[in-house]
């Protein structure tokens, strides 16, 4: 599972080792963190609404998971 994933990005990111310059490192690098912080951002969102539906406080979790 962990090679189809790795295999995937690497082809997305258009991972070549050969060929990389610093313009293609920081492609991948930010394109990686941006995948990255979408499921923090869909957690943190699903837990302020839960928190807004039921009127009651989170404790700080939708901080520590933005």
């Amino acid at each position: 599972m962990i090679k189809f994933f790795r295999g995937s990005f690497d082809f997305v990111s258009r991972y070549n080792p050969d060929k990389m310059n610093e313009r293609h490192w920081l492609d991948r690098v930010i394109f990686l963190e941006t995948i990255a912080g979408v499921t923090g951002m869909i957690a943190g969102m699903q837990r302020h609404l839960k928190s807004l539906r039921s009127l009651e406080p989170d404790n700080g979790w939708i901080h520590h998971l933005l």
